[in-house]
């Protein structure tokens, strides 16, 4: 579990970054360098579209999409793997709204890279087709990326309502202490189940923190071994 802990933290630490390069592209590079000042309109261009192939705003991209697709993945095997237990069901669905979002990311960036090296190749071959060739290739990236805009907030919308049941994120990392965990699972009064993890908010604060350990206290992952130690009697975590 600690494995999986600290992969589902560097995960999310990818996602944000991936986020603020994509967000950086959209917002900066891309209507200032390549001209699409109209979003509604400039990406349907595929005039424009064929000027911005391999430029550093697309490529980025195309690789940032990659990056995100596979950490939502891992991020949402260990969100899983840890609401399994109170919520077994809507683990279920936030794993699977992971898939679906990493998928979609992943689809995209596939169409933004290998994808751009075989339409070039099919344009090459078929001058008269290229702006078809253009278009179905928009299509297809357009589609995915629906998905995985779609997966995205279903993902973030399954992890709140988790997180709202089970009062995982009440507290934040640097304020999680082993003697300050709440009481254990009890399988018999869900109503009494805490969790005692890092909200997935403060991934990075707590990539920087994992290998420092709070005054008086202990690491977080040996707080959540300790959690999840504890067994299904109604024995708990000491805490005050």
């Amino acid at each position: 579990m600690r494995q999986l802990q600290k992969a589902a933290m560097i995960a999310a630490f990818l996602i944000v970054a991936g986020m603020l390069i994509h967000n950086l592209n959209a917002l900066y590079f891309e209507p200032y360098t390549l001209g699409f000042e109209d979003k509604a309109k400039d990406y349907g261009d595929m005039a424009k579209i064929e000027n911005a192939i391999w430029s550093y705003s697309f490529t980025s991209s195309g690789i940032t999409h990659i990056v995100v697709g596979f950490s939502l993945m891992i991020l949402g095997l260990f969100m899983s793997e840890f609401f399994k237990r109170a919520l077994p069901i809507a683990a279920k669905l936030v794993f699977l709204s992971a898939v679906l979002s990493g998928l979609g990311f992943l689809l995209t960036g596939i169409s933004d890279i290998p994808g751009t090296v075989y339409g070039g190749i099919l344009r090459e071959l078929n001058p008269d087709q290229n702006t078809g060739i253009l278009l179905m290739t928009t299509i297809f990236r357009g589609m995915v990326n629906i998905l995985a805009i779609a997966g995205l907030g279903w993902f973030a919308g399954m992890i709140a309502w988790c997180g709202r049941k089970t009062g995982t994120f009440s507290k934040g990392v640097s304020d999680l202490r082993l003697d300050q965990c709440p009481a254990g699972y009890y399988e018999s009064d869900l109503s009494a189940h805490r969790f005692c993890l890092y909200p997935v908010a403060a991934a990075v604060d707590a990539v920087a923190r994992s290998a420092h350990t709070e005054p008086g206290g202990q690491r977080l992952a040996e707080c959540t071994d300790q959690y999840h130690a504890v067994p299904s009697s109604r024995a708990s975590v000491p805490h005050r």
